[in-house]
């Protein structure tokens, strides 16, 4: 049987002791209970705190063990149990209880409908989820709507009365409370989400401080990176214009990370047309990628990302990669500005050298470009063509194609200068001794790394890998002596129209006669030639009064025969091997070889000319 309240003189029905505080009449306990529920203050008060003092306020007036808010969740369109709630405030018996509009149950069907429900048998009540009568111990429910201007906000539940079963005046109360309890706890969600924000909005300031007190001290791109990833506590990565990755330290033991530089770059593809900071999404296996475009004014410097689980990739993420794309955007323009005086400077350097007469000039020259003067080098020239795109666009992108010529031999050529001069790339490399082919091999994997990097996306018409074109000048020992390895790598390009092999480096020696044969011959070119193949042998006659250059020509009359040689010159046969096989070891050839013969003859000819002739004059046309 209900518990009934005993009745007054007058004939109403008096409350048990335990509502003796809020009156004896109904009419009282009314007026006490919106005083009592009017005097919870949500401003300053965490949202859990505020819940917990309305619901044990609420249990006091209805004489209830506990209750509980369900709040309507529009996200995933569910009603969803609020922490703390009918005594528990474990996370996973809260997260436990949450009810999509089509599920059913005594709270869809309050919320729904505006209308309070109450039960005193729940167990065997059939419009109750038994799910939620066995997770909380509910006997008896009573359930009222919450509502702000008539919009739906949830649901309040009351479980378990003391005192006997809920009654109809219990619901009146219930329903007489609920518009207040609905503004307080909207108030309280809405100071917490205010509270949250103002969190995050204080760390997005501290991380922005922090990247930007890296910067003007000075930090590069990857510190920056490694300094977001360990403030955002999400691996981090930054894909620059040329689709470059810098990866935070975490990520370089991560075999996931190259694909996820491989979604942002295709992501960064068709960043051209979107609003500056506007993020950008995409799907990692099971986690989100998420990441933010790098721009400055109308033109894509890259980006900023990181991905995760999509609950760790938030709002709070985003805000902070928006800010850090703000400040990275800061860090590339500045390293762009260096990389400008940088290239000026460096450009002069290459000037000043191809006209000094000064040897110690040279070397201090080098050393500004931070290549050892001291070892064998040689001159190159990377020829790139360059069509389309309006001017600024092609000098930007011309200085990313010489950043990551930078980068690329700094790795694989270390010791390595590369200039840019005028519409060319002018390159000085240690000499590594190898034979020209394994050379040319080298370099040829360095452009072909070159080629690919310059592809950020397929439509871009500015620079074609293939047509990159690397003229190599032969080793010089003296730093004056680059000046010609510099003017032999010019010839080479010149005669790029004659090379049909599709290759895109090629050593001066490997021309052959055909850097004779390509342009007119002037008097430097004949010069070069004699010096690259009878050069050493010259200059052994000049230091010792020797002829073997003499020996030589008659080698070359007798077919290079030695036996036939010697006896022309009346020498003993040894004799005749001795001096073939120094001019072998001085002049590096081998005189069984048709092409190293060829080279010989051509060579002793010139010199007969110059010594018929004279010295050709200099020609007109210079190299280019």
């Amino acid at each position: 049987m209900p518990h009934r309240r005993p009745a007054t003189p007058g004939g109403e029905e008096t409350e048990p002791s335990s509502w003796a505080r809020f009156g004896l009449t109904f009419s009282e306990r009314q007026v006490a209970a919106i005083a009592e529920i009017g005097r919870t203050i949500v401003s300053g008060v965490d949202y859990e705190q505020v819940l917990a003092e309305v619901i044990e306020k609420m249990g006091r007036i209805l004489d209830a063990e506990s209750g509980g808010f369900m709040l309507y969740d529009e996200a995933s369109g569910e009603l969803v149990l609020q922490k703390p709630a009918f005594g528990f405030d474990s996370d996973e018996l809260i997260s436990a209880y949450h009810v999509p509009l089509s599920g059913g149950g005594n709270a869809v069907t309050v919320f729904v409908s505006g209308e309070p429900y109450f039960t005193n048998d729940a167990p065997n009540d059939p419009r109750v989820l038994q799910r939620f009568v066995r997770l909380y111990h509910a006997r008896r429910i009573l359930t009222v709507p919450l509502q702000i201007e008539g919009r739906p906000i949830g649901v309040f539940h009351a479980t378990n009365k003391r005192s006997g079963d809920f009654t109809p005046q219990d619901v009146e109360l219930a329903l007489l409370l609920a518009p207040q309890l609905a503004v307080i706890i909207q108030s309280a969600a809405m100071m917490r989400e205010l509270r949250r924000h103002q969190r995050q909005l204080e760390r997005i300031i501290e991380i922005h401080n922090a990247l930007v007190g890296m910067v003007l001290s000075g930090e590069d791109l990857h510190a920056l990176t490694d300094r977001l990833a360990e403030l955002m506590a999400l691996p981090v990565l930054v894909i620059d214009s040329l689709g470059r990755a810098t990866l935070c330290h975490d990520l370089e033991r991560r075999p996931e990370a190259m694909e996820a530089a491989r979604a942002m770059r295709t992501l960064l593809t068709g960043a051209g047309s979107s609003r500056p900071l506007e993020p950008l999404h995409a799907a990692l296996n099971s986690d989100q990628l998420m990441a933010v475009p790098i721009v400055v004014g109308s033109e894509l410097l890259g980006g900023v990302g990181t991905y995760g689980p999509a609950e760790r990739v938030d709002d709070l993420a985003r805000r902070t990669l928006q800010q850090a794309a703000l400040v990275f955007a800061l860090e590339m323009v500045k390293e762009a500005e260096v990389y400008d005086v940088e290239r000026r400077l460096h450009a002069d350097v290459i000037q000043r050298l191809l006209v000094t007469e000064s040897e110690v000039e040279a070397r201090n020259l080098l050393r500004r470009l931070e290549v050892d003067p001291g070892q064998r080098l040689r001159g190159a020239r990377l020829r790139v063509p360059q069509q389309g795109s309006e001017p600024t666009r092609r000098h930007t992108r011309f200085a990313q194609l010489h950043r990551t010529l930078q980068l690329l031999l700094g790795r694989a050529w270390p010791g390595s200068a590369a200039v840019a001069s005028g519409e060319d790339l002018v390159l000085i490399l240690p000499d590594p001794r190898d034979d020209p082919e394994r050379c040319a091999q080298r370099l040829e994997a360095i452009l072909g790394d070159l080629a690919a990097a310059v592809r950020l996306s397929e439509t871009e018409d500015l620079f074609f890998g293939e047509d990159l074109f690397l003229g190599v000048g032969s080793p010089v020992e003296h730093p004056l002596d680059l000046r010609r390895s510099l003017e032999e790598a010019t010839a080479v390009i010149g005669t790029r129209r004659l090379i049909q092999s599709g290759r895109r480096v090629v050593l001066v020696e490997q021309l052959g006669l055909l850097a004779l044969l390509a342009r007119p011959a002037g008097p430097e070119d004949i010069d070069r030639y004699l010096e690259r193949h009878l050069g050493a042998l010259l200059a052994y006659d000049r230091e010792h009064g020797s002829t073997w250059l003499t020996f030589l020509r008659t080698l070359a009359e007798c077919n290079f025969s030695v036996k036939a040689a010697a006896r022309r010159l009346h020498l003993h046969p040894n004799t005749g091997r001795y001096r073939a096989a120094r001019i072998e070891e001085l002049l590096g050839i081998d005189l069984a070889s048709p092409t190293d013969r060829l080279h010989l003859q051509v060579a002793l000819h010139l010199l007969d000319l110059q010594a018929t002739l004279g010295r050709l004059a200099p020609r007109a046309d210079p190299y280019p």
